[in-house]
């Protein structure tokens, strides 16, 4: 086994664990926020390089002076031949886009959720929450006991997949939302 198999392994590994906690964690892994200026006859802006994710736009930041309101998103194929007055946006790679193309400058607000570090030495951090990391170490196994042809492989496989799904259900209890959805006892009055 290489040095080089090794980090294709753990960042196959965190790029499948950080992907599946997205699913039901999205705040984790979500940027602060970040400041677009929008100039006017500039339809389109760039976005971090480590973008991968739009998570909100807003006009304005929700502070006790003023409240932003979110920008309504809109599908790039539809964005070229919008021909509204209300402003919406729009992604086309790491650019967000601005229809109808803006008229005067305005700042708004985003947040973004970051694509994955690749790891590249044994001093990168991990930023990944309650532990997460403990699971890379079955997909490392997992990969080496693959190269190998040993059939114990599928049992670290299970195990990594079993992990990950523990984070995923202690990450949904974080949110505020209903566990389940359903008739609340309030209705039926």
């Amino acid at each position: 086994i290489t040095v080089a198999d090794k980090f294709s392994w753990l960042n196959e590994a965190l790029a499948l664990l950080r992907n599946k906690l997205n699913l039901s964690n999205t705040e984790y892994f979500v940027s602060t926020t970040q400041t677009l200026s929008v100039v006017a006859s500039t339809a389109e802006y760039q976005l971090p390089s480590d973008f991968a994710d739009i998570t909100e736009v807003t006009d304005g930041l929700n502070t006790t002076t003023t409240t932003g309101d979110a920008v309504p998103f809109m599908a790039v194929s539809k964005a070229l031949a919008y021909d509204g007055d209300v402003t919406h946006y729009y992604l086309r790679g790491r650019y967000l886009g601005v229809v109808p193309t803006p008229t005067v400058a305005t700042t708004w607000y985003y947040r973004y959720r970051k694509n994955v570090t690749r790891v590249t030495s044994l001093g990168d951090y991990l930023d990944l929450p309650d532990g997460a990391f403990f699971s890379l170490k079955s997909w490392m196994l997992f990969r080496a006991k693959s190269k190998f042809t040993d059939p114990s492989a599928a049992t670290y496989y299970q195990e990594f997949s079993d992990q990950v799904n523990l984070y995923i259900q202690s990450s949904v209890k974080r949110d505020n939302d209903m566990a389940s959805w359903g008739i609340m006892s309030e209705s039926n009055t």
